[in-house]
C-alpha cells in the first residue's frame, strides 16, 4: 500500500501534518500503512513490512526490518492512547502510522503515534516478560531513535543500510546508537 487517496485526505485537512506521508511525498520507495487497533494488527503489519522489502528487491534485509517494525508498533499499541489522535481520525481504533523507506541505500522503518511518552531503553529484570523490545531496535539496527511531533505525539525511527558501502560505513559501531533524539 502506497499513499493512497484516504492517506492524502487525512494530510489535506486542517489537522497536524503527518511526518510520515511527508517523508513520502516524491520518493520513489515509499510505503506508508495506517495503524489500526485491532485484532490481527501485528501480523498484518509483518506482511506488510515483508510484502513491501519483497516488491524493492529488499529480501535479505526483510527478517530484521520486520522484527524492528514489530517492536516499534507493538510499543505504540501497548501505550498509545487512541483517544490522543486527531479528532479527524478515519475511525475511533486509528492510532498512527507506519512508514517504510529505501533511499541512498538506506531503509528507514519509522512510527508515528499520538501518544506523548518517549520511548524508553528499560533493563528488565531476568524474569521479566516485558522491556526488551527496544533492545532488539537498537542491535538489529544501525541507528534508532525519536523525534517530537509539533502538538502531540512522536515518530521513532530506526534505520537499516541496504548496501555494502553504508553497511561499511557503519562497521565498528558496535552496539548501535541508541536514541539520538533528532528533530525534524
Amino acid at each position: 500500500m502506497g499513499i493512497g487517496a484516504s492517506a492524502l485526505a487525512l494530510t489535506t485537512e486542517k489537522t497536524r501534518f503527518d511526518w510520515g506521508l511527508a517523508m513520502g511525498l516524491g520518493v520513489p520507495r515509499f510505503a506508508a500503512h495506517r495503524l489500526i487497533r485491532q485484532a490481527g494488527s501485528l501480523r498484518t503489519i509483518r506482511n506488510f513490512t515483508q510484502q513491501t522489502l519483497a516488491k524493492w528487491a529488499l529480501g535479505p534485509y526483510a527478517d530484521d526490518a520486520t522484527v524492528i517494525v514489530n517492536e516499534l508498533v507493538s510499543n505504540v499499541l501497548g501505550h498509545a492512547a487512541p483517544t490522543a489522535a486527531p479528532t479527524t481520525q478515519p475511525t475511533p481504533q486509528h492510532i498512527g502510522w507506519l512508514a517504510l523507506m529505501d533511499s541512498a541505500g538506506t531503509l528507514f522503518c519509522a512510527v508515528t503515534d499520538y501518544g506523548p511518552g518517549e520511548p524508553v531503553l528499560a533493563s528488565p529484570a531476568l524474569t521479566s516478560e516485558t522491556g526488551r523490545g527496544l533492545h532488539m531496535v537498537a542491535a538489529l539496527s544501525h541507528a534508532w531513535g525519536f523525534s517530537h511531533q509539533s502538538a502531540a505525539g512522536k515518530t521513532i525511527w530506526a534505520r537499516l543500510p541496504t548496501t555494502p558501502t553504508v553497511t561499511r560505513m557503519f562497521a565498528g559501531t558496535w552496539p548501535p546508537a541508541a536514541r539520538s533524539n533528532l528533530t525534524t
